[in-house]
């Protein structure tokens, strides 16, 4: 892009394809693609990370073509500071992850598995058909017992029975 004529086709470039000529994408693409990637790489310091990054610019650039306007500045840093703002993004992104991360790390999960759920709600559907057999106070005890994790304890005290 280091030539008078190159920013020219440049800026032609995205006003064709803001026009919807979208064959002038991948001519955009081509011309720029390695010097993003270089900078991107640079802020990110990663080369997975700065290829995502790379597509969400282009993205962004494609979608947003319409809104350059040539006698406000050159093609090239219009879309360097795209490319640029997605790629600090990303950092900032990373940045908080890492540190939502680590208090992760220091708060136990007490969840339950997705599989675990799922039996239980296998169980309690089986469960409730078969409790309305029963007579009525021993469904209840079940069902505070199973389905809502009460301990032997717990029920006893509420009832007023014996534990054992």
């Amino acid at each position: 892009m280091g030539t008078k004529r190159s920013e020219e086709e440049l800026s032609e470039w995205i006003f064709l394809l803001s026009k919807g000529d979208y064959s002038y994408f991948s001519k955009i693409y081509d011309n720029t693609y390695d010097i993003f990637f270089n900078v991107i790489r640079s802020i990110l310091k990663c080369e997975d990370k700065t290829r995502d990054v790379i597509q969400l610019g282009y993205i962004s650039i494609w979608k947003r073509s319409d809104t350059y306007c040539s006698s406000k500045g050159k093609a090239f840093t219009w879309m360097l500071v795209i490319m640029r703002n997605k790629a600090l993004d990303e950092l900032r992104r990373t940045k908080r992850q890492g540190s939502d991360q680590t208090l992760c790390d220091t708060i136990p999960d007490t969840s339950k598995e997705p599989d675990e759920t799922t039996e239980m709600a296998n169980i309690s559907e089986i469960l409730d058909h078969r409790l309305n057999d029963l007579p009525p106070i021993m469904s209840l005890i079940i069902r505070r017992r199973f389905l809502h994790g009460q301990t032997s304890q717990q029920i006893a005290e509420e009832f007023s029975l014996s534990p054992n």
